[in-house]
Formats: C-alpha cells, structure tokens, sequence
C-alpha cells in the first residue's frame, strides 16, 4: 500500500480591518474572533493608541503604517478614513478587507483573479465591507486616484450635487464633496468605478457577503428567528451595518437563541460584550 501523502493545509489570505476610537464593542470582538478561528491571519490598523478589548491572537499595527491616517481624522470623518484606507490598503499589501461588523461563517477566499466583492440587498450598490481587489485593479486605482485628489470632485458625484463645491478652496473640494454626499467613497464610489471597468461582473450576489438589508440588520439579535430566507448555506458573510442598528443592542450579550448568540457560542467568545 502506497504512503499516505501528508495533507496540505490551505493557504488562506491575510485579513485586515480598521479601528478609530479607543475600546472594541462586542460584535467587533465577534468579528475578529470568527476570522482567526477560520484560520487566517488578522490584522487590526488603528489610529492613535492601541484599543481596548482586542481578542487573543489579533496582530496590532498602527494605521500610519499604510497612510498618515492621524492627520486625515482632522479633515474627514472615520468613515470616509476607513474608505480611503481599505483602497490603500488593497493597493500596497495582499490583504482582505473586513470590517469589524462583519462576521465570517466560513474562510474567506477571492476568485482566481483575486476579487471577492459583493452586492448589497437591491443588486443596485456594491459593498465595502468585504473587499478584495487586485492590487492592478483598473478600478481601483480610480479609486485610490479620487482618494489622493484633494482639489477634484469624483467623476461619479451627481451633477446636482455638485454646486456646494463652488464655494470652498480648492483644497478642500474632495472634503467638501464627502460631506455633502458621505458614501461618495464607499459603496457609490466602489460601484462606479467597478461599473466602468467592467469589474462589476466579479461581485458576488447578495445572499453572499451582504445577506441582511440594512433596514433589517437587527434581525441577527432576534432569539425568535427572523433570519431564514436571508442567510443561507450560500453566505460567508453576516455583515450587521453596525451604524444602524440600535445602540442598546450593541451594549449587552446577544439574546440567547438569536443567530449572533449562537455565532459567540461557536467562535468561542463568552461573557458580556464591553459597553460601547
């Protein structure tokens, strides 16, 4: 009888996400517990000091490593920082995006081609939460281009927005252009620039990556279902839009019997989440 072969252990891609404030909620510990239990290697950037209630076995970098984020947290808000950085990102390292309210049910692994990209609810927007793209990616590098282009107005800003950049200097006309439209560089952004070089054909359906609608997102801590029909064995991603959901929910455990109950009971993460 021939020897057995040793078996190969997958090689998965690195995966990294970014935090700006000073201590982690409970879904984001969740998170990042639930990648290093499938295995990969996880990173988490932040601004400033180190946070609090960081999981066992997640590495720790600051986020000036890959851009000055510090000096950007001036002039944009954290959420249009963690754009910018993600693209950054993508372009100088071979890392996975994942942000810390999206929760992995399974390793996480890009197309051939390298993308793993996915839409949300309506097939309309693509998503920034879970994000891969080729570092030569034509689209992202418009992405990174609009990113690094302080004094132009991205292509993709409707023209009827566009008047209230009449009035800044023209240093400020990409901040300016984020306030007046805050996911200009987030979902609208990675939309259209993925729309124009046809790198749109690579996004996963919904079900996938961005299973519950925003509107819906609290569903994951009902203990009475309500998640049939949205995650499926066709999903790698329970990803909570953590900005919509109520503030009580994310300051206490996940009721027992809810999906994010038992996802803390298989990932291994007990006790009460540290209020937010």
């Amino acid at each position: 009888m021939a020897a057995r072969r040793p078996r190969r252990e997958r090689h998965l891609r690195p995966v990294a996400s970014l935090w700006i404030g000073d201590r982690l909620r409970w879904i984001d510990r969740l998170a990042l517990t639930a990648l290093r239990h499938h295995g990969h290697e996880v990173t988490l950037y932040h601004a400033g000091p180190a946070p609090a209630g960081v999981p066992d076995g997640i590495r720790l970098e600051s986020a000036d490593r890959i851009i000055p984020v510090d000096a950007l947290l001036g002039r944009f808000s954290p959420a249009l920082v963690s754009d910018v950085f993600r693209f950054a990102l993508m372009r100088d390292t071979e890392t996975i995006w994942v942000d810390t309210d999206a929760v992995a049910l399974v390793p996480l692994e890009p197309d051939a081609d390298g993308y793993l990209v996915g839409a949300e609810e309506d097939g309309v927007w693509l998503n920034c939460a879970v994000l891969r793209l080729p570092a030569d990616s034509p689209g992202l590098a418009i992405l990174n281009r609009a990113c690094t282009t302080p004094d132009e107005v991205p292509a993709w800003m409707p023209a009827d927005r566009r008047g209230a950049m009449r009035k800044v200097a023209p240093e400020d006309t990409l901040r300016e252009a984020c306030r007046v439209m805050p996911n200009l560089l987030g979902p609208r952004g990675l939309t259209y620039a993925l729309d124009q070089t046809g790198e749109d054909a690579r996004a996963l359906p919904s079900v996938a990556l961005n299973p519950l609608p925003w509107w819906h997102a609290a569903v994951a801590f009902n203990p009475h279902g309500g998640t049939d029909g949205w995650v499926t064995p066709q999903t790698q991603v329970v990803h909570l839009y953590a900005s919509r959901i109520p503030p009580p929910l994310l300051r206490r455990p996940a009721p027992a019997g809810s999906l994010l109950a038992r996802l803390a009971e298989r990932f291994g993460l007990s006790g009460a989440p540290t209020r937010s």
